[in-house]
């Protein structure tokens, strides 16, 4: 009983932390300033002081936090364009690609169609697998023709 007890109430806060997340970080932020302030009050002459060095340590952890965003943003940046290259290339040797590459899309607009987001007809949709299909082709034909080199 204490168990389930527990997981309500974990659950409960969970709940109300995910409807309140603007609030729930003005909390934890305004509890961090409060920390540094306390933190700071000893060692600080005065009022001024103890201004300038708690806006010192909040200055210096939102630098920290931006950095390290940007850090992780450009990682999963390059991240995602390496996989992209990777797939890319495997996908050029794959010899049945128009034919994936139409039935993907198919699927999808398929899939879009019957969930009410995109109004389709079967006759659109299998326009648009043959016309996929058939640009798809051509271009693998074209490519194989030129050596893989573009023509621009």
């Amino acid at each position: 009983m204490p168990v389930e007890m527990l997981t309500d109430l974990a659950g409960a806060a969970w709940a109300l932390l995910a409807s309140n997340a603007l609030t729930a970080f003005g909390l934890l932020g305004l509890g961090m300033l409060a920390y540094w302030v306390f933190d700071e009050l000893e060692e600080a002459e005065d009022k001024a002081e103890l201004i300038e060095r708690t806006g010192e340590r909040a200055n210096q952890t939102v630098g920290d936090i931006g950095g390290s965003g940007r850090a992780l943003l450009l990682v999963g940046g390059s991240t995602g364009a390496m996989l992209a290259s990777e797939l890319a290339a495997t996908l050029a040797l794959f010899e049945g690609l128009p034919f994936l590459l139409g039935h993907l899309v198919f699927g999808i607009l398929t899939f879009a169609g019957l969930g009410g987001y995109i109004p389709l007809t079967v006759y659109e949709l299998g326009l648009a697998f043959v016309a996929i299909t058939v640009t798809s082709s051509l271009a693998l034909i074209r490519y194989r023709s030129t050596g893989g080199a573009s023509s621009a």
